[in-house]
């Protein structure tokens, strides 16, 4: 065409914008435009003509570099001969041309300039989340990586993928065969082989945990977990990011509850007496001991598939219910509990408890312990003891029993009679201060018959003349023995007097020697 044009270039000749319109040159070279990017002059201007290779017009053109926008140039062309009309009329076609381009430049400045704005706004945000990011990663020790497999040999990394094994960031950049000459040798072929297979394209979770070489030569643990951005066509990945977190200590704890829960384990099996763990809400046992077992005479498959209710009486299955409301953390129960075995026989039981977390259930770990044949024992003794109180109270001879260092620990009715004292009252005295003993004609003291036993180990009867002074200051004539108390061993553990009174018969006795004696005498006279 013979018109004007005007037009926005780069400065390497692509067409920005042109008026008229023409969509078909837009974005491309213009095969007539100048090298714009060998301007010189300090208002980077200038002018120039071309022959329109298509209908041979002549064209003369001026540029001008937009302020602000140095790889931008504005280009109005003119055909030569419309240059040369009359002027007046040329000078109204410039004119409007000059004003059209004004409001076109403006225009699409103020748009280029709101579009730059945008542009650094968003960068901004950008760097900003990516501060954000790298500041988080870095407090949470976590390391991140970028992939690009087709440089099979090495990655991009942050800083604190290499920092936290001990190592410099090296530009960035992580080494394959470096990483994995690192890993653990009993790690390194399944963690290879892991990798390899996602690289084939196999369906595959990219995570592992690995120990890694640190600087100070010792072996931390990781965690690698990755995800595929990019595959080719054949599904194979072309791009892989993830992160590398160091799960050393989390390892050591488990360590330490593995060895705990062994250690617990090894404690729970071994223990002579029974134990098992039962859920608090539905009282299922989870677990039961060998002891259990054989004691309880169920399998550990039967106990398992049990509750607690199955090994007590039905009749005591009201008050089991009433402990279960309000039973405390810790229990150490004296009281005996009955349960009942697979034959059907009743034991007694005192009970060890504790509330503990079992596979992640609520529970109760309990220890018991059978008294059934103590509690028999005891019982016997009771009986024993009851039969021989009967037997004191009812026999007419004071008896007193002492331990070996002569404290007393028994005294009957008879006893509590001829000393004056209750046996609340004695219990626990030396003998001595409730047994005074005198010799009735010289008023001496005499020996203490539980020192007598024990130097002997032998049955020691009193001396005659034994005068027994009362609390209350009366006196009696006795006569009796004091012998050793043996356990089934043979052991002496105590001393056992028993004495009666023979005050009557002592007098008796002192008036026929006084009356023989007087008789004596008369014959003599």
């Amino acid at each position: 065409a013979a018109g004007g044009s005007i037009g926005l270039f780069r400065v390497d000749g692509t067409l920005m914008m042109r008026s008229p319109f023409d969509e078909a040159a837009m974005g491309k070279k213009h095969p007539e435009a100048p090298d714009l990017g060998q301007m010189s002059g300090p208002d980077r201007a200038g002018t120039f003509e071309r022959r329109n290779q298509g209908d041979g017009t002549v064209r003369s053109y001026a540029f001008r570099a937009l302020v602000g926008y140095p790889d931008m140039v504005v280009v109005v062309g003119q055909a030569r001969d419309l240059v040369l009309a009359p002027w007046r009329w040329l000078a109204g076609v410039a004119l409007v041309i000059w004003v059209i381009a004004g409001l076109a430049i403006v225009s699409f400045c103020f748009f280029l300039q709101r579009a730059w704005q945008l542009r650094a706004s968003a960068e901004a945000r950008v760097e900003q989340m990516a501060n954000r990011l790298g500041l988080a990663t870095d407090a949470a020790s976590i390391g991140v990586w970028d992939w690009d497999v087709g440089r099979a040999d090495q990655w991009y990394a942050t800083p604190t993928y290499f920092t936290m094994m001990g190592y410099p960031p090296d530009e960035g950049i992580a080494v394959r065969e470096q990483w994995i000459e690192r890993l653990h040798p009993l790690d390194r072929e399944r963690v290879v082989e892991l990798i390899r297979q996602v690289l084939e394209g196999a369906d595959r979770q990219y995570a592992y945990e690995a120990r890694f070489r640190h600087a100070d030569g010792g072996y931390r643990w990781v965690h690698v977990e990755g995800r595929v951005l990019a595959r080719d066509p054949a599904g194979k990945p072309t791009r892989l990011m993830g992160v590398r977190l160091d799960i050393t200590e989390r390892k050591n704890i488990e360590e330490a509850l593995r060895e705990g829960e062994a250690r617990y384990r090894a404690l729970f099996e071994a223990n002579p007496h029974p134990m098992w763990v039962y859920d608090q809400q539905t009282l299922a046992f989870l677990a039961a001991n060998d002891a259990a077992v054989a004691h309880y005479g169920y399998s550990r498959e039967e106990f398992l598939a049990m509750t607690i209710r199955d090994i007590r009486p039905p009749e005591d299955l009201p008050l089991l219910a009433r402990q279960l409301v309000s039973v405390p953390q810790l229990v150490q129960a004296a009281e005996a509990w009955r349960h009942m075995r697979k034959d059907g026989s009743v034991i007694l039981v005192e009970i060890s408890s504790h509330t503990l977390e079992f596979a992640g259930r609520a529970a109760r770990l309990i220890l018991a312990h059978d008294v059934t044949e103590r509690r028999r024992a005891e019982d016997q003794l009771r009986l024993s003891e009851q039969n021989l109180a009967i037997t004191l109270k009812s026999i007419g001879d004071a008896v007193i029993a002492t331990d070996t260092s002569g404290a007393i620990t028994r005294l009957n009715d008879a006893a509590e009679r001829l000393t004056g004292w209750l046996v609340s009252e004695a219990l626990g005295q030396p003998l001595e201060h409730v047994f005074r003993i005198v010799n009735a004609q010289t008023r001496m003291p005499s020996p203490n018959p539980v020192q007598l036993v024990m130097e002997s180990g032998e049955v020691v009867g009193l001396a005659n003349h034994t005068t027994l002074m009362a609390r209350d200051g009366s006196e009696y004539q006795i006569a009796d023995s004091a012998a050793p108390i043996r356990d089934a061993s043979g052991a002496i553990t105590g001393v056992v007097l028993v004495f009666s009174d023979v005050t009557e018969q002592y007098r008796v006795r002192q008036s026929l020697a006084t009356t023989l004696e007087l008789l004596e005498r008369t014959g003599e006279m």
